[in-house]
C-alpha cells in the first residue's frame, strides 16, 4: 500500500478495487477474492477521487495536485496519458451510458465533462465556488453539484454541461444524497461556525425544485 491511503472505490464486479493513496500519489489494486494489495500505480499528485465506468474496464483517477485526470486499464494496470481539467479536481461521475465522465474542479468552481472513451475535454461549466461533489439523478440526465463556498446546489445536464438551475441553500451544504428511485435528492445545510444541531435537511427533486416528504414544505431542522 502507498502513503496516505484514503479513498476507495469498488469495481462494478464487486471483486477488485482501486484505494487512492494521497501522499504518495499512486493508487493501489485489490484482489478482494483473495484479499491481497497489488503494485501501487503511478498517477499524480494528490489523488482525490475514482470513478469506474460501467463495464469496469477503466478507472478514472482526479488528482487533486496535478489538476489531472488519469484513465487506468483495470486488464492491465496501465496508467493513459494525463487528461488536462480544472484546478483540484475533488470529486468524479460517469454517466450510466459510460459515454461521459464529470470531473469537479474544487478551486476553478467548474465541472470539465470528458468524453469516454477519446479523453477528451468536451466542455467546461462553470459552477459555484468550491464545488465539493458530484452525484447524477434522473438515471445519469442530470448532475448535482454542490458548490461548498457559494452555499448553493447547481444542477447541469450530464452530457452537454447546460445549467439547469442552481438553487441557493446556504451555510456549507455537504454532498448529497440520491433516493432509492433516483427521484429526490438530499442535502444537510450546516450554517458557518455552527454545531451539527445546527444543521438542516433539505430535499429537492430531481431537477432541483425544493420537495419535501411530508408535503409541507422543503427543509427540516434538528
Amino acid at each position: 500500500m502507498g502513503s496516505g491511503p484514503g479513498l476507495i472505490a469498488l469495481a462494478p464486479n464487486g471483486q477488485s478495487a482501486y484505494v487512492a493513496n494521497f501522499i504518495s500519489g499512486t493508487v493501489t489494486p485489490l484482489n478482494l477474492a483473495t484479499d491481497t494489495a497489488g503494485s501501487p500505480i503511478a498517477v499524480g499528485h494528490q489523488p482525490s477521487a475514482i470513478a469506474y465506468t460501467p463495464d469496469g474496464q477503466t478507472a478514472y483517477v482526479a488528482n487533486l495536485g496535478s489538476n489531472t485526470v488519469i484513465p487506468i486499464s483495470t486488464a492491465t494496470g496501465q496508467p493513459g496519458p494525463p487528461i488536462a481539467v480544472g484546478n483540484e479536481p475533488q470529486a468524479l461521475a460517469i454517466t450510466p451510458d459510460g459515454k461521459t465522465l464529470l470531473a469537479v474542479n474544487y478551486q476553478s468552481g467548474t465541472v470539465s465533462l470528458i468524453a469516454v472513451p477519446t479523453d477528451v475535454v468536451r466542455t467546461t461549466t462553470k459552477v459555484g465556488k468550491n464545488p465539493e461533489s458530484v452525484i447524477l439523478t434522473a438515471h445519469g440526465k442530470k448532475a448535482v453539484v454542490v458548490n461548498e463556498g457559494s452555499g448553493s446546489i447547481s444542477v447541469i445536464n450530464a452530457s452537454t454541461g447546460a445549467t439547469v438551475g442552481t438553487v441557493q441553500v446556504g451555510g456549507e451544504p455537504s454532498p448529497a444524497a440520491l433516493s432509492p428511485d433516483q427521484k429526490v435528492f438530499a442535502v444537510v445545510s450546516l450554517p458557518s461556525h455552527q454545531t451539527t444541531a445546527d444543521a438542516n435537511i433539505v430535499f429537492y427533486d430531481e431537477i432541483g425544485r425544493p420537495h419535501h416528504p411530508g408535503g409541507s414544505g422543503e427543509i427540516l431542522s434538528n
